[in-house]
C-alpha cells in the first residue's frame, strides 16, 4: 500500500496498492493487478506486515489518471537512484 496522497483539511489521506519493482532508471511501483485470491490474501498480509510506505511519496509525483482511474507515479529525479533513500528502507506506518 503506498500513500499517493496526503490528507487536507477537507480530504482524506489516499493510498493504492501498487506494485513495487526495480528498473534500470531505479524503483517504481504501478497500480497492483491481482487476479486470483491467493494474490489478494498475499497483498493484504503485506499491507498488514508493512504498513503504508511513504518512500515513493517522498521521493516522486503522483498524478491522477481519470481514463484509467488510478494514479502514476513519476521519479522527482530520474536517473539518480543513488542519491536517494533507498526503497527497502522505506517509511512505513500502520495504524
Amino acid at each position: 500500500m503506498v500513500l499517493v496522497q496526503e490528507a487536507t483539511k477537507d480530504a482524506p489521506e489516499v493510498c493504492q496498492l501498487m506494485q513495487v519493482y526495480e528498473t534500470i532508471e531505479g524503483p517504481y511501483c504501478s497500480p497492483a493487478k491481482l487476479a486470483t485470491i491467493s494474490q489478494l490474501e498475499e497483498a493484504s498480509d503485506t499491507v498488514r506486515g508493512d504498513g503504508i510506505n511513504t518512500w515513493f511519496f517522498f521521493n516522486g509525483i503522483f498524478s491522477y489518471n481519470h481514463l484509467q482511474d488510478n494514479w502514476r507515479w513519476v521519479s522527482k529525479a530520474p536517473g539518480i537512484l543513488e542519491q536517494l533513500q533507498e526503497p527497502e528502507k522505506a517509511t512505513y506506518y500502520s495504524d
